[in-house]
Order: C-alpha cells, then sequence, then structure tokens
C-alpha cells in the first residue's frame, strides 16, 4: 500500500525560508536543484519547483559529512550553524568525531586563507571596526558543492582578481561556498575591493557561483548568517545597526543575481536604495574601478 504523506505544518520564516515537516522530520521549503536531500512535492507555497527538503547533505570542517536534522531526531552528533532554517536544526553527523574536533557552537568558524592555499597579498590597506556597511555579492562563476572544488574556486577568483584584473588580492572579504563552508578573502579589517565607493566602510561577502536564476545551497546561506552572527557582529567588526545591501544597490551591475537579489531583501537588516554615506572618493580611485569587476563580481 502506497504510503501518502500528510500536508506539511508551515512553522515559520527562517532566514527568508519556509520550513515544512514530512513525517516528523523537519525541512526547509527550497527548489529542487539546490536540495542535496529528499524532496517531497505538495507541502510548499509557490512554484512546483519549491519543494520540502528533508535531509540535506551538510559538512563540519574536521569532522565529517552529515545530514540536517532537528536535534531530537539525530542518533549522532549535533554541530549547530551548518544549516539554514530554525536553530534546532543542525548538522547530524553519525559516528562523528569528538565535539572537541569541530569548533565550538557560535564561534566564528571559516576556511582560512592558508587551509585554501591563497597567494600573498601583493600590498594591504586596513579598516577600522564597527563599520556601517555589508554587501552581498555571488562571483558570477562556477558554483562549487565540495570543499576541494570550493578550494578549488577560491584560488581560481583570487588568480582572476589579481591577473587580469589588477588588484592586489581577492576582491571579497569573505565568500560562502555551496559546501556549506565560509571561505576567508581579505579577511576582517582589510579593505577590499568589491563595491566601488564603499570598500573603507563595509564588507563584501559573496556567494560563489551564478544566481541569477537559482538560489544559493542552504549550507551556503547558512554559511552567510555565521558570517554576520558569528564573526562580524560578536567581533565589532560591523555595527549592531549595519545595513545590508546587494551590489546592484550602490553599483551599476546585476550582481548579486536576478534569483538571489529578491531573496536577501527578506533578511534582517536588508535596506532599500543605496548606501547613505556619501561615496569615499579614494574607493572610487582605488583598485576596484567601473567593470574591471564585471566577470566576477
Amino acid at each position: 500500500m502506497m504510503r501518502t504523506f500528510a500536508l506539511a505544518t508551515l512553522l515559520s520564516t527562517t532566514m527568508g525560508q519556509t520550513t515544512c515537516t514530512v513525517s516528523n522530520i523537519l525541512g526547509v521549503c527550497i527548489d529542487t536543484a539546490q536540495c542535496s536531500g529528499k524532496s517531497t512535492p505538495g507541502l510548499c507555497p509557490g512554484a512546483s519547483n519549491i519543494q520540502c527538503c528533508t535531509d540535506p547533505v551538510c559538512n563540519v570542517p574536521g569532522v565529517g559529512t552529515g545530514t540536517c536534522r532537528q536535534t531530537g531526531a539525530c542518533t549522532g552528533r549535533n554541530y549547530p550553524g551548518y544549516c539554514a532554517g530554525p536553530t534546532d536544526l543542525q548538522c547530524c553527523v553519525q559516528g562523528g568525531s569528538s565535539p572537541t574536533s569541530a569548533p565550538p557552537p557560535g564561534s566564528c568558524r571559516y576556511v582560512t586563507r592558508a587551509e585554501w592555499g591563497a597567494r600573498p597579498p601583493q600590498s594591504t590597506s586596513y579598516m577600522g571596526d564597527n563599520v556601517p556597511y555589508v554587501f552581498i555579492h555571488h562571483t558570477a562563476g562556477a558554483e562549487c558543492n565540495t570543499t576541494s572544488a570550493c578550494m578549488s574556486q577560491m584560488r581560481g577568483i583570487q588568480n582572476y582578481h589579481m591577473d587580469s584584473n589588477g588588484w592586489a588580492d581577492i576582491g571579497y572579504s569573505f565568500l560562502m561556498g555551496g559546501d556549506g563552508n565560509l571561505y576567508e578573502g581579505r579577511g576582517f579589517n582589510v579593505q577590499g575591493a568589491h563595491t566601488s565607493g564603499y570598500n573603507s566602510v563595509g564588507y563584501g561577502v559573496s556567494f560563489i557561483g551564478d544566481f541569477t536564476s537559482k538560489l544559493p545551497t542552504s549550507g551556503a546561506q547558512a554559511a552567510y548568517f555565521r558570517a554576520v552572527n558569528d564573526c562580524l557582529l560578536p567581533q565589532q567588526k560591523i555595527k549592531t545597526s549595519y545595513q545590508m545591501y546587494g551590489h546592484r544597490q550602490p553599483g551599476v551591475t546585476a550582481c548579486p543575481g536576478d534569483t538571489l537579489y529578491p531573496h536577501i531583501q527578506t533578511w534582517p537588516h536588508w535596506t532599500s536604495g543605496s548606501p547613505s554615506l556619501t561615496a569615499n572618493i579614494s574607493d572610487i580611485a582605488d583598485e576596484d574601478g567601473p567593470c574591471r569587476d564585471c566577470l566576477y563580481l
């Protein structure tokens, strides 16, 4: 006898995504193309390709690969901060290493420049703490869904920015991979080359891939929220009243993609219009001049 799933209970909207349940397993309503777990149709509002995704794959650096499960349904070890959705939807790793192998919950964790094989910068300009802005980008290049592929993409983006654009380093402050990891770009307190006119007053964070017609993976989106909530805010790198913008708002560009841009408008601190501070002339004359960022930004 074929089993029929009952209609999902729409629990809440977290990080711009609606949660759902399938046989008491908590899931998230996302595009089927972005679900690395099981997609169940008929349980989510919107287009037919928006389905309830349960047990998506997640990766905990230093521990292993798991699935995003509600904490009470995990028979392995839970690691928070690696899954999109509510806080009790965490990465469940079966037979995972000791908890000491993973970064502690709520800590700022990312793949460092040394780990992904970054070249040294040709020069470095610094900026202070408590800057007012966060700018969201996409690289407009290939997507990556494994750590090795994302590390390769990081090296390729840095090579392009330095060798083709003539910049001192990779342009972004941090990047989010489809594997769910956060990657260090220029890092903390270093002026980037991501948003002309605003590099000295904001952090530029970029999703690896082209999100013109689809959304980043749930893991990549969770990595963005870790960047803001576990790294930038606790270390007072951005103001608590920070404003978040898509790259197209202060610049003439399609970045961060026609599908991703309306999605980030549902996220905390997104601000309509353009940044209120007057564009910094030294930024405009800096290394991210008009259209030199067209391929990857």
